[in-house]
């Protein structure tokens, strides 16, 4: 007689999700069994809103629809400034998390458990650093700073605290993000007039003087300002949000700044791409107002060719005012 393997899986997210709703009393716990080979992880996703009173920082469990809360603040530090949790980021194996926040006043960068728990503060500047964007390895992060009165590009050593400024631009350079393969940064820069994306070398000890020729090259040329690019998970790809008359738009392009493409052509308005890599291929998350609401949709990628899938909803409108803002993936 054939032998036959069962596993039982039950998520640590929908407890953690069941606790936090219950408390102390009645938890159920809901048991998926599956014949022959053990369930897979569930989608998870972080994104931040403002369904609370400020802004937090949550995570989704896509498969069940469940949402975490994972930052809690008192709603107001002093003086009176409402606190801020912003742009969470997965480290690459997925246990930590980075993200700005402003409990001092200003931005600083902050890490924490992929449970919420473990807050650490990683800088302290008196003036905003912001949009943290790791490193491959997960030893790095690189971000936005105003420590030298315009946004600069730094790095930071996860674990000396090691910081140091990568780009040196007397305007802003901002909006940072490393390469899939970790040679490259994708940013963008207001350096021809308009906010336009390059790309440079993620050699980040290179002195100023050297950022020449290859090692500095621009993607876009569109004399519009672009925001928030991002590589998919195979480096053949960027999306990016761009200023229309319409408002901002979401566009793809190829990982060379070649084949330019808008992705809907609607009176809503997309913003803050993320791409997802999924069983059938490549998935972008964006944020959209296609309802009336700011939420987070998912489209199938598909082909860059060939087209885009339908886009769903993920995240359910509690508050019709409330915002679901900077979707960021679990790697998995």
């Amino acid at each position: 007689m054939e032998e036959r393997s069962y596993t039982a899986f039950a998520t640590p997210y929908l407890l953690r999700a069941l606790l936090a709703a219950n408390g102390w009393g009645l938890v159920i716990v809901l048991l998926v069994i599956w014949l022959g080979h053990a369930k897979p992880p569930p989608r998870e996703m972080l994104y931040m809103s403002d369904r609370d009173g400020d802004w937090d920082i949550y995570s989704l469990d896509a498969d069940l629809g469940l949402s975490l809360r994972l930052t809690y603040d008192p709603l107001f530090n002093f003086p009176n400034t409402l606190i801020f949790n912003r742009y969470p980021a997965w480290s690459p194996d997925g246990s930590l998390i980075a993200f700005h926040a402003n409990p001092l006043g200003n931005y600083d960068l902050y890490i924490m458990n992929a449970d919420g728990t473990n807050l650490h503060q990683l800088t302290d500047s008196p003036a905003d650093d912001a949009m943290a964007s790791w490193s491959p390895d997960g030893t790095r992060l690189v971000f936005h700073s105003q420590r030298t009165g315009n946004w600069d590009i730094w790095t930071l050593n996860v674990q000396t605290g090691a910081q140091q400024q990568v780009t040196f631009y007397a305007g802003d350079d901002n909006f940072p993000v490393w390469s899939p393969d970790g040679r490259s940064l994708l940013f963008v820069s207001d350096r021809r007039g308009t906010q336009e994306i390059y790309v440079r070398s993620a050699l980040t000890d290179a002195p100023p003087e050297a950022l020449n020729g290859y090692s500095l090259r621009q993607l876009t040329n569109n004399n519009r300002d672009e925001w928030t690019p991002v590589w998919s998970p195979d480096g053949r790809y960027i999306a990016y949000s761009a200023e229309e008359p319409s408002g901002q738009e979401i566009f793809v392009m190829h990982a060379d700044g070649s084949n330019t493409r808008r992705l809907y052509s609607t009176i809503s308005e997309e913003w803050n791409p993320a791409w997802l890599m999924t069983p059938d291929g490549l998935a972008l998350t964006f944020v959209s107002t296609l309802d009336g609401t700011v939420q987070i949709y998912l489209l199938d990628f598909d082909d860059f060719d060939r087209g885009y899938g339908p886009a769903n909803r993920i995240t359910v409108p509690r508050d019709p005012d409330a915002e679901q803002w900077a979707p960021d993936w679990r790697p998995r």
